[in-house]
């Protein structure tokens, strides 16, 4: 048996393997996995938390703005950001993956500042719906698909889980951080500079990811330059493709496998995926499915915590401190989610933290005692189910789609989120408007959840088409969902 390790005269190199990554390579995973977090953290933080913030102030200073006129700014950049997606996807999917990612992500961050530059200088409607525009073409990139792409390039198998669980955490960080900044500017000077702030910081951000982030066949042709691939080739070259991907997932050799490389029959489910005959199988209408009903807890649910519980009796203090804790929950469900995911596959923890959104919520519906502790308790379990679903979303396409293809499908499903903007506010609205409460509208998201959790279900036993009829047949006909035990597209069980 080969080290996994080989000792140089400038120090210590691991295994080119998967299975044990260099110091350089951990330093390089760190810091893009980190990055990514941080660009994604920091947007949702300034649009989906700090929207909230800006709100009353724009009321305060431009008294013609009705709160519905002010709202459509958010709905718009939701729109937007869902129907971009898919252009994004294609972009990050490109043939030099590495820059592709680098450059769609830095260019939607400078983007998202434009937009909120523009906020900075807004006095008319028009204009603030216009700033907001821009901040939903960048969202999509930096935001919804950059950490997934980051994360499915750098890590497989059992690692991508607890990876993506704490990359995903951010959002709930960037949340809370970015909030408590924006209401500081805010109460000492006004919301122009606040944006500003934001701007600049996510301006300052874009710049440090672009010349910060690499992914792993960057580095590798980084080494490969300095000549340190020429043991890798003697030994590569000593043995066959099939014993160099035993003895990767084995960590047995060195130097003889990429982190990111798997075999051409291994990986000729997810490099050959047909666009067009994926979009029309029946897994990827399921998944969809599945994903559009998931996301019902952010654009139904999450949004509605706060007069949820007022109308339920308690004040808006309890209330901000209620949606404070959901928050600080959810991050404890990202880790827990991450790690489960590893054990049990992201689908089927998905269709597990849906099912006790479900019951929460059927639940929430049958508790009459105004201010009840119940619903403390009731909105904490909330947060730990509802904040796995921002890590196991992207989780559960990576396992369909694999890393190469993720951005661009993951992208098109995303358009139908757009869907769920329009119908769950209303609903929530109309509910409110007949009885006073919620509670009908949290019984109807639970009834969505359950349809998702049926339509994930059925998806298992689906099998996405493949492009080429020359694939190699064990990986043709190789379930997608094997990865639910903690493998990639194609990886034997």
């Amino acid at each position: 048996m080969l080290e996994a390790e080989v000792e140089r005269n400038e120090g210590y190199k691991s295994s080119w393997c998967y299975c044990s990554f260099s110091t350089s390579f951990s330093r390089d995973a760190f810091m893009a996995c980190f990055l990514a977090g941080a660009a994604s953290g920091t947007v949702i933080g300034a649009l989906n938390y700090g929207f909230g913030v800006f709100v009353p102030q724009w009321s305060e200073s431009f008294p013609d703005w009705s709160r519905t006129e002010i709202n459509v700014a958010f709905s718009i950049s939701q729109i937007v950001s869902s129907l971009f997606a898919p252009v994004a996807g294609h972009l990050m999917d490109s043939h030099n993956q590495p820059l592709s990612v680098r450059r769609v992500v830095t260019a939607s961050l400078i983007v998202i500042a434009v937009g909120f530059s523009v906020v900075s200088l807004t006095s008319h409607l028009g204009l603030l719906y216009f700033a907001y525009f821009l901040i939903g073409i960048g969202f999509s990139g930096a935001a919804l698909l950059g950490p997934g792409k980051v994360v499915g390039l750098w890590f497989k198998g059992k690692k991508r889980g607890r990876i993506m669980g704490l990359v995903s955490s951010s959002n709930n960080i960037g949340g809370l951080v970015m909030t408590q900044i924006s209401t500081s500017i805010i109460v000492t000077s006004n919301f122009r500079w606040a944006a500003g702030f934001f701007s600049m910081f996510i301006t300052f951000l874009a710049l440090i990811y672009f010349v910060l982030v690499k992914l792993p066949s960057e580095t590798t042709a980084l080494n490969e330059a300095n000549g340190e691939n020429e043991n890798r080739e003697t030994v590569a070259g000593s043995i066959s493709n099939d014993d160099q991907n035993a003895a990767c997932e084995d960590g047995k050799v060195a130097g003889t496998c990429d982190p990111n490389r798997e075999s051409e029959s291994k990986t000729a489910v997810s490099d050959n995926l047909s666009v067009w005959r994926v979009i029309k199988s029946r897994k990827f209408l399921f998944t969809t499915l599945g994903y559009f009903c998931a996301f019902w807890t952010y654009t139904g649910v999450l949004s509605n915590i706060i007069p949820a519980v007022v109308a339920e009796g308690f004040s808006a203090a309890e209330a901000a401190n209620i949606q404070s804790a959901v928050a600080l929950a959810g991050i404890c469900s990202k880790l827990m989610c991450g790690l489960l995911s590893e054990n049990i596959g992201a689908r089927i923890t998905l269709m597990l933290m849906m099912l006790i959104q479900a019951v929460t919520l059927l639940v929430f519906k049958f508790i009459n005692e105004s201010g009840s502790i119940w619903y403390w308790i009731l909105c904490v379990i909330y947060g730990l189910s509802f904040g796995g679903v921002g890590a196991l979303l992207p989780l559960s396409a990576l396992e369909v789609f694999g890393p190469q293809s993720f951005s661009r499908f993951y992208g098109i499903q995303n358009m139908t989120f757009v869907i769920s903007a329009f119908l769950a506010p209303s609903a929530a609205g109309i509910s409110f408007d007949q009885t006073g409460s919620y509670k009908n509208a949290f019984l109807g998201a639970a009834g969505v959840f359950i349809l998702g959790i049926a339509s994930l279900f059925v998806s298992g036993g689906m099998e996405l088409p493949a492009k080429s009829s020359n694939i190699n047949e064990s990986a043709a006909t190789t379930p997608v969902d094997t990865v639910s035990k903690g493998h990639d597209i194609g990886t034997e069980t």
